[in-house]
């Protein structure tokens, strides 16, 4: 087989796997896209905003806790535009950082 041939189909070839990979890891972020647009209308997450007090932080970890379940993610928080973490789906098993 011709070297330019050779090289040409293994450039072909990585191309391919780089698209294959990059479309598996765009479906995977998708999952992900809506949850912020969604939980912004949720009534527990305007109250904790405006609130951070135990009750509204608790009845959000709960609600953070049932949509990690649902995406199969590692963990959802609640962030304040300082970067102060709220609440978070894994409030039963770790403390939170702020970032």
């Amino acid at each position: 087989m011709d070297k330019g041939l050779f090289y040409g189909v293994l450039l072909w070839e990585g191309e391919q796997k780089i698209q294959d990979v990059a479309s598996r890891l765009e479906i995977q972020l998708d999952k992900y896209r809506t949850l912020p647009r969604v939980l912004v209308f949720h009534l527990a997450i305007r109250e904790l905003l405006a609130n951070p007090v135990k009750d509204n932080v608790r009845s959000v970890n709960r609600m953070l806790s049932t949509y990690n379940q649902s995406l199969s993610s590692d963990a959802v928080y609640l962030m304040s535009r300082g970067g102060v973490t709220l609440a978070g789906s894994n409030w039963l098993t770790v403390l939170f950082c702020n970032f």
